[in-house]
């Protein structure tokens, strides 16, 4: 599912080829690019991201690692594997 669907008003800013931001009117996620190449040994180059989001008011926010894949055929992303920190 992507962030427009997810939330029609956020907006992403991509800050360079390994670091972006993705605001909504109530939070924030900055994405970090951690690691990439086959981390699994399944011959497909993977991605581990670093995600810290927040919200605007309150004391809510949250840290996780998602180790993503590609997907045959399309150019989106799959979450093999997901770590709440």
């Amino acid at each position: 599912m992507s962030w427009a669907t997810t939330d029609p008003a956020a907006i992403l800013t991509v800050t360079d080829e390994w670091t972006a931001r993705v605001k909504g009117p109530d939070w924030i996620t900055d994405l970090s690019v951690l690691v990439q190449g086959d981390l699994n040994g399944d011959g497909v180059d993977d991605v581990l991201v670093e995600t810290i989001s927040a919200g605007m008011e309150g004391s809510w926010s949250e840290v996780r690692l998602r180790l993503l894949t590609s997907v045959p055929n399309q150019d989106v992303l799959e979450i093999l594997e997901e770590f709440a920190l």
